[in-house]
Parts: C-alpha cells; structure tokens; sequence
C-alpha cells in the first residue's frame, strides 16, 4: 500500500501550492489573479519589529500596500511550505521563512501559519500569524537588560 500524497500534491490545492512557489522567488502575479476583489488581508503582530504591516488590509490595493510596506523593511530569501491541510473552505498553511532586515542586515528565520478562506480557486480572507520574537531580534531592537554604552 503506498502512502497518501502530502495535501499540498492533492489536485485540490496544486493552484495554491504554485501560488507559494512563486511566492518564494519573487512573483507575485499569480497570487494576486487569485485574490478576490474584496479580499481581506489581516496580518497579527504586537511586536514593534512587524507593527507597521499589523492590521487588516482591503482588496488588491490594500494588499498591494502591505507588501510595499513589508518591502521597505524586510527582503525574503527563503520561502518553505511546511504543510497544507484543507477543511472546506479553509486552508491552513505552514511556512518556514528566512529574512533580512534592511535597517540592520540581520537575517532571521521564522514559521508563519496563514489561514485562507476561499471558494474555488479565489481567496476571500488570507490572515497570517507568526513568531514574533525572531523577527524583533532581526530588527536590532534592544531590550531593556541591554547594556549602555557612556561616554568619557
């Protein structure tokens, strides 16, 4: 008996998994011929290092603006899909993610989850979440125990 393929082989979500590969090098044409026109765009950070992409963005120019902001600060390198499950209309993608900060050029690696709604082939909501604590370490920001440096 062989084994199942993993979920993200299934027909059912090869347009998704393209979707990612492109992601992964750079191109995101096909991504947004898969948005809805109202889609909704939320992405869930408290930490400074992430604060400016944090919040819910609306349709293609909502999300076009959350990746010129994401832009400014962070470069990917590396995009991995870890794992793709689908539940009706739901799809739940595990991501592994190598980045440089552009302030400081510090890379940080780090796992997304996104969760999608979608009907068809055509996102309807696309929310993501993350670990937060590598991407503030990458953005150089210093906590309070840091030592201060004191002038003669």
């Amino acid at each position: 008996m062989r084994p199942a393929p993993e979920p993200a082989s299934a027909p059912s979500l090869a347009w998704l998994a393209k979707i990612y590969e492109d992601y992964g090098v750079g191109r995101t044409e096909r991504f947004f011929a898969h948005l809805a026109e109202d889609v909704v765009w939320v992405s869930n950070s408290t930490t400074a290092a992430l604060r400016p992409i944090a919040g819910t963005f609306l349709g293609h120019e909502g999300v076009r603006r959350f990746f010129e902001i994401l832009g400014k600060d962070w470069a990917l390198i590396r995009w991995e899909v870890e794992g793709m499950t689908e539940e009706g209309e739901l799809i739940h993608v595990r991501n592994r993610v190598l980045a440089v900060n552009l302030n400081t050029g510090k890379h940080v690696e780090t796992r997304t989850r996104h969760c999608l709604t979608v009907r068809g082939e055509t996102i309807l909501r696309f929310e993501e979440s993350y670990d937060d604590e590598l991407p503030i370490a990458a953005a150089g920001h210093l906590d309070s125990c840091s030592p201060v440096s004191r002038g003669r």
